[in-house]
């Protein structure tokens, strides 16, 4: 396996008003491969989600070093980004899929997956075609045209894991992605992961959920910032 993500020595601190700082990521280091499937557990307040969000370029570190290799050998510097190059490195980079699923209720299944393409200015032709591959591979093609409003929470989590997709991202970085679907859809979901890593795609999945990390290669246990 190639290496594609190198967190060294990573610490995220919190101030919240006149309380204590809270150390959320506490002297992290973990490799991931391209084409692992993790799992990154805890209890709630363990600081994995703030890991996660460290990746993706959604927060800075306060010290240590997030680099991620692409396929031509370009090394990005997470820790080192300004907000332009993390919004770019965001939408090509890695694909979020959320708890809640981050969806727009008010539009389309195709219009909810097509957001990161009308971001990068592709043209309409390489839109329809990407976006029907994407709903494609999480098995909701024939529900392009319906309203996000109209769909179960199963259809919203595999939309918003096409638009995680759409873009052919490094790593998609899924946050409790299952938390909001009963036990079946769970099922389904998680399955529909591990056929996405099994084809090749490098996955880290933060949860709590002991049931749905057994389906990982790997799992990394958080407490208190630290990885057990």
């Amino acid at each position: 396996m190639t290496s594609l993500l190198k967190i060294s020595n990573v610490y995220k601190e919190y101030k919240i008003k006149k309380d204590l700082p809270v150390k959320a990521v506490n002297g992290i280091s973990l490799d991931v491969n391209s084409g692992e499937f993790i799992a990154i557990c805890g209890v709630s307040g363990s600081g994995k989600s703030t890991l996660l969000h460290l990746i993706g370029g959604v927060f800075k570190p306060d010290s240590g070093d997030i680099n991620v290799t692409d396929k031509d050998g370009t090394v990005y510097h997470v820790e080192k980004m300004n907000h332009q190059d993390a919004a770019l490195y965001r939408n090509k980079i890695t694909g979020y899929v959320l708890q809640d699923f981050g969806l727009i209720p008010y539009r389309s299944v195709k219009e909810n997956v097509a957001v990161p393409l009308y971001i990068n200015g592709e043209s309409s032709r390489n839109i329809e075609k990407k976006v029907n591959d994407a709903l494609q591979k999480v098995g909701v093609l024939e529900l392009g045209k319906r309203p996000i409003s109209k769909l179960s929470g199963g259809q919203k989590q595999r939309v918003a894991i096409a638009r995680a997709l759409i873009n052919d991202p490094l790593i998609i970085l899924a946050d409790e992605p299952t938390g909001a679907l009963d036990s079946e859809t769970k099922r389904d979901i998680l399955l529909l992961f591990r056929k996405l890593a099994d084809s090749g795609k490098t996955i880290i999945m933060v949860t709590h959920d002991t049931e749905a990390a057994k389906l990982c290669d790997r799992i990394i246990n958080i407490k208190d910032g630290k990885i057990e």
